[in-house]
């Protein structure tokens, strides 16, 4: 059988660009080479594409000097990677795309727009689901309208700081510390922050906003992380067993340890001191959609 050839991206403008780096080297790695051609390409971080020609570049960080460049070219009648090198090019047909980008440039829809411009299959989601997904507030507006249980949050603006004490005012009214500020839109790590009190809430809106214009102040959770990967959509929907098996017993689970209070329609959370078993509904189909069609979404119990 002819080996299909699969273009791995990875690096990128992000400022998770080092994480993007350590992770295409477990991936590729792990890609049947039976199979398929692995081709690297790189992201520089100043956005220059290049071909890769082996994962011991990548491991001994010396990729960024290829001399030989790498365009995925968004004609739908190519499907191919263009490569040029001392002048001259070739077209590499492409069978699908495998992205491991994080953040910015490459989570947020955009590598993923020129693939559909060009009609090329890529491992992940769709336009839409990885623009909301890497918009945090978006994120929250969006499982909000589902129905799913979230942390309590506070959108804050940029132009907001301007009048500090309005924003705080704002922020304490709604949840108690400790609370996380974040950028919305610039990755999970970059100008995040922990506030446990007046002082560093201040010190943490400051940070955010150099990432970003749009801030999420976040209550803390306490809790257990779940993380549960969801493919397909609708009635094609496909999840692990543990997952079916939870609406089959009528959407319930059962945690310790746990109660929940929804005062307004962002949802927080309380623990008690005392361990005891609480059953919480959550509506697990309107999660196993949303996860199908924006992942990563994540639910702590």
């Amino acid at each position: 059988m002819e080996k299909k050839n699969i273009v791995v991206l990875f690096g990128g403008q992000s400022s998770e660009h080092v994480v993007s780096c350590m992770s295409v080297q477990n991936v590729a790695a792990n890609i049947n080479e039976e199979k398929y051609n692995v081709i690297l390409v790189g992201i520089t971080e100043d956005g220059h594409w290049v071909k890769v020609d082996s994962l011991s570049q990548v491991k001994d960080d010396t990729w960024r000097e290829s001399k030989t460049g790498a365009v995925l070219s968004p004609d739908a009648k190519e499907k191919c990677l263009i490569v040029t090198e001392n002048g001259s090019f070739e077209k590499i047909p492409v069978d699908v795309v495998f992205p491991v980008l994080h953040g910015l440039y490459g989570e947020d829809g955009t590598v993923q727009g020129i693939l559909e411009l060009a009609k090329i299959p890529y491992v992940g989601c769709g336009v839409l689901a990885s623009a909301v997904s890497m918009d945090k507030l978006s994120t929250k507006r969006m499982v909000s309208g589902l129905g799913i249980c979230q942390a309590a949050y506070v959108s804050v603006m940029k132009a907001e700081l301007k009048d500090m004490d309005a924003v705080i005012a704002k922020i304490e009214k709604e949840i108690p510390y400790p609370v996380f500020v974040k950028p919305s839109n610039a990755g999970s790590s970059r100008g995040v922050t922990r506030a446990d009190n007046r002082k560093e809430l201040i010190t943490g809106l400051k940070e955010a906003a150099d990432n970003d214009r749009r801030i999420l102040v976040e209550e803390m959770i306490v809790g257990r992380e779940i993380e549960c990967g969801v493919f397909g959509d609708g009635d094609s929907t496909k999840a692990p067993e543990w997952v079916r098996s939870l609406l089959r017993l009528s959407s319930m689970i059962s945690t310790r340890n746990t109660t929940m209070r929804s005062p307004r329609p962002s949802l927080t959370r309380s623990f008690l001191t005392e361990p005891q078993s609480v059953s919480v509904r959550l509506p697990l189909r309107s999660l196993m959609q949303w996860t199908a069609t924006a992942y990563p979404a994540w639910i702590s119990l």
